[in-house]
């Protein structure tokens, strides 16, 4: 099936794949802390959810649309937690307090995924809409507490951003939260809305367009505030556009083979990918670290030449007193002598 054959949700939720996969990607392969992957894994779980979209919304066959959505809710169950994860990464929280949370949300999600994978608790039927493709219906007592759930965990995680917004001083930081919750805005907005359906509210969830364009302003905001260094980043330019084609002729493979062929060659792509961003990383970082070094030497030559004319200084004023007390010492004893000559002659 071609692209222009496909109905909007299932263009969007290739989108939406496609524009989450490249941006894991580039974490994984650019990153070097804790904070890239897990907002890689994070993308990850979205390419889950968009991916599993591209599907449903062309399957009519209630059975596989079935499967289908247990399978994205991997996704869905995932990024509320992985955001909650990301954001405290994002602002040090490290404290006993912060950590429970944290342990509290992933033990609730492998319950959640449990449920998923192995009963019929959360998901248990869908129904036709639109006369397109179909949709997760009516909800169970479980996905009540999961749409809670997500809920409580995507606003908590802006509040916290926003705190952080205004009362930091760090003005890079606050730069970063800008740009950051103006993706997730975006990206949640327009995804949650889609949970409507489920609900019994008929709104066509073409609100999901929204949603691919996270991964866009957040490289925007890793270009303009140097989260990577840009030489690295032009490096990757022709590995990221071979990454692009393959994943495209993955999804639109049409036979069994071709979907071997293909997963299998973006396997190749992404390890290669991975090794030559790697190495041009570790040289870029090398030269960095020296750069660093020499300029950390200029510093310290300057601060010691300072330190050099602070001594000097000194040194010329202790001499300069030294030869003031000597000279006054002269003078006291020549008044002291005049002063024995007078009371000799009276």
């Amino acid at each position: 099936m071609g692209l222009s054959a496909i109905n909007p949700i299932a263009f969007f939720g290739l989108a939406i794949a496609l524009s989450a996969v490249i941006t894991a990607g580039t974490m994984f392969i650019l990153g070097r802390k804790a904070l890239h992957i897990i907002w890689g894994v994070f993308c990850l779980a979205v390419c889950v959810w968009g991916g599993s979209f591209y599907i449903i919304a062309q399957t009519h066959d209630p059975v596989r649309a079935l499967l289908w959505w247990k399978i994205s809710h991997v996704g869905v169950i995932l990024i509320p937690i992985l955001f909650i994860h990301f954001v405290y990464s994002f602002l040090g929280y490290t404290d006993t307090r912060h950590r429970l949370f944290l342990g509290a949300s992933y033990a609730v999600g492998a319950f959640l995924l449990f449920a998923d994978a192995y009963t019929s608790w959360l998901i248990n039927n869908v129904k036709f809409v639109f006369g397109q493709f179909y949709w997760v219906y009516p909800p169970t007592a479980l996905y009540w507490f999961l749409f809670i759930f997500f809920q409580i965990l995507i606003v908590y995680g802006h509040i916290e951003l926003i705190w952080t917004y205004f009362h930091s001083a760090d003005k890079l930081q606050k730069a970063q939260i800008r740009y950051l919750l103006a993706a997730t805005v975006l990206g949640f907005v327009g995804g949650g809305i889609s949970f409507s359906l489920a609900f019994g509210i008929n709104i066509y969830p073409i609100t999901i367009v929204t949603v691919p364009l996270y991964p866009i302003i957040t490289g925007y905001a890793i270009l303009k505030y140097n989260l990577f260094n840009l030489k690295v980043v032009t490096a990757q330019i022709t590995t990221v556009l071979i990454f692009i084609f393959t994943f495209i002729r993955l999804f639109t493979s049409t036979s069994y083979q071709d979907y071997i062929l293909n997963g299998g060659l973006l396997v190749i792509v992404m390890a290669l990918g991975i090794y030559l961003s790697r190495s041009v990383t570790s040289e870029v970082e090398q030269r960095e670290r020296s750069e660093k070094l020499a300029k950390e030497v200029g510093e310290n030559a300057a601060q010691l030449n300072k330190q050099l004319a602070e001594i000097e200084r000194m040194n010329k004023y202790m001499v300069d007193r030294e030869l003031k007390m000597v000279e006054l010492k002269k003078e006291n004893e020549s008044l002291q002598h005049e002063n024995d000559t007078l009371k000799k002659n009276t």
